[in-house]
């Protein structure tokens, strides 16, 4: 085992008493010289739902019970809730890497003008439906129908960012909006960061076809912050002084060079909340041994199986991108005290939606948490949905891919 992950599974051992209680099953404190990293236990999120906050170290309870630390709401396709948290410290270090092959690669600096999408952070309709902080504008995904969408383009095209970072499906949904209206390219915008989801290949040319600008895969997670990025060689290389990648097979052991497997990843940076030897969710390929001409000598990862966020189909034909649900769940979890383990939900017609919940406790009152829930889609076009809510003990990940995707369409029109 290398200085940087000893460093860090000997301070989770030392220190975070998930750790702590996981690995003293397994192992004597005194082995901890001889243990190899492969001995390890494997974690999921759904070992982390109920007790994620087992993870951080006590030398943090006081940052976060004062609210110093970096928190980020993730659900992705797995569809389980987990809130993480970072210090400040970890977390800028954990972008150096990032940022220095953005520098290097695509000439991208933080200073440069840059505008991203995200989704409501808080409960209610007070959300604002954008944000500008400094050389970031930053645009919520809520309610992005026709008028909106020209909204968005002229302010981008006022701002004139240098470089957008978004993702694939909103990519997309602003290029054929723009292709659709015989809208000019946004001269300013030289380079666009695609991350979030799974980017095929006939999405990423329609992307670069609409802005003419050169286009880069980044492959990350809130739990650990970027694992892998794209050269101009279109290799995405790990980023291994910020992660350690494993590609294991079902049984857990190493998958051979190139083999398809599950995608398993260790924080270096992440101090606050560890996470070792831990599935994110997703499978792909991982190379070692393979020489680019970029002269990044880090190992190459594919991905096979990546979060492809599905769009809600409208009878009007526009789209609305399946975060809001994500959202709605979150927001949902935060005034009720976060009955919601996981979710699943499942247009079934236009306006027919089935919520599949697993639940923290057996007394939820599902009449509230469906009001709730309602009250918290902040989505105009989905107001006078009829939202049906089912409870289930477990959600099985889908047979084929291994992962539990949080929003499915059955309606077959894409």
């Amino acid at each position: 085992m290398n200085k940087e992950l000893k460093d860090i599974v000997d301070y989770a051992y030392n220190n975070s008493p998930f750790y702590k209680s996981l690995y003293s099953k397994y192992f004597d404190k005194s082995m901890t010289d001889k243990i190899e990293f492969s001995m390890l236990p494997l974690v999921e999120k759904k070992d982390l739902s109920d007790s994620s906050l087992r993870l951080i170290p006590e030398k943090w309870y006081g940052d976060f019970v004062e609210h110093k630390l970096a928190k980020y709401a993730t659900s992705g396709s797995t569809g389980i809730c987990l809130d993480i948290y970072w210090s400040q410290e970890n977390l800028n270090r954990s972008l150096l890497g990032l940022w220095y092959l953005r520098k290097k690669y695509y000439n991208i600096s933080p200073g440069d003008k840059c505008c991203t999408f995200y989704s409501n952070r808080r409960e209610g309709y007070d959300e604002p439906k954008q944000i500008q902080e400094g050389n970031y504008l930053s645009f919520s995904k809520s309610n992005l129908d026709a008028e909106r969408l020209y909204e968005i383009y002229n302010m981008m095209s006022a701002f004139m960012p240098h470089y957008l970072i978004v993702e694939p499906s909103i990519a997309l949904l602003l290029s054929e909006y723009m292709k659709k209206n015989k809208l000019d390219k946004i001269e300013s915008i030289k380079y666009i960061e695609l991350t979030g989801e799974f980017l095929n290949d006939s999405v990423r040319k329609e992307i670069e076809e609409c802005f003419e600008c050169i286009t880069a895969n980044q492959y990350g997670a809130y739990e650990v912050n970027s694992i892998a990025f794209e050269c101009p060689e279109g290799n995405m290389h790990c980023m291994k002084h910020n992660v350690y990648v494993e590609i294991l097979d079902e049984t857990g052991n190493k998958s051979e060079e190139s083999i398809e497997g599950d995608i398993y990843v260790t924080s270096l940076t992440n101090y606050v909340m560890p996470f070792i030897r831990y599935k994110i969710g997703d499978r792909g390929r991982l190379y070692t041994s393979h020489c680019c001409k970029c002269g990044n000598s880090a190992p190459i990862l594919k991905l096979t199986n990546g979060r492809c966020n599905d769009f809600i189909i409208c009878e009007d034909g526009s789209r609305i991108h399946s975060s809001v649900f994500v959202k709605a769940v979150e927001n949902t979890n935060k005034v009720m005290g976060k009955p919601i383990i996981q979710y699943q939900i499942h247009q079934i017609t236009y306006d027919h939606f089935v919520v599949k919940l697993v639940l923290a406790y057996d007394d939820v009152d599902m009449q509230t948490l469906a009001k709730t829930f309602g009250r918290l889609l902040d989505e105009e076009r989905l107001y006078h949905s009829n939202i049906t809510f089912e409870r289930y003990e477990e959600l099985f990940p889908d047979d084929n891919t291994g992962k539990l995707y949080y929003f499915i369409n059955e309606m077959h029109m894409f």
